[in-house]
């Protein structure tokens, strides 16, 4: 059950053009769902039977780049590649994080 500052909060947020999520609050294992587009102008609100967040921001994949030899990692490529000068063999390697669509 939310809490009244919990509710005016998400309310407020609502009302800042903000994406809202529900799930039923006798549900808490549920995954929270997005309003559809016309609930989403003028909810109806229902505190006692729903649960209501800020819809989470997405993530933003990681980039990184690894000396192959010593395996420190660096986050940008000119970094990596300053690190790399002079260290006989040393290869710099990209990695990209794949997110999960869910993230």
């Amino acid at each position: 059950m939310m809490t009244h500052d919990e509710m005016i909060a998400v309310i407020r947020a609502h009302a800042e053009g903000k994406k809202i999520q529900w799930r039923p609050v006798h549900m808490p294992q549920r995954e929270w769902e997005h309003t559809d587009e016309q609930s989403a102008s003028a909810p109806a609100w229902n505190f006692a039977r729903y649960d209501y967040r800020v819809a989470p921001e997405p993530r933003k994949a990681q980039r990184v780049w690894l000396l192959s030899g010593c395996g420190y990692v660096y986050h940008s490529r000119q970094d990596a590649e300053a690190a790399a000068r002079g260290i006989i063999g040393e290869v710099v390697r990209e990695f990209r994080e794949v997110l999960d669509e869910k993230e």
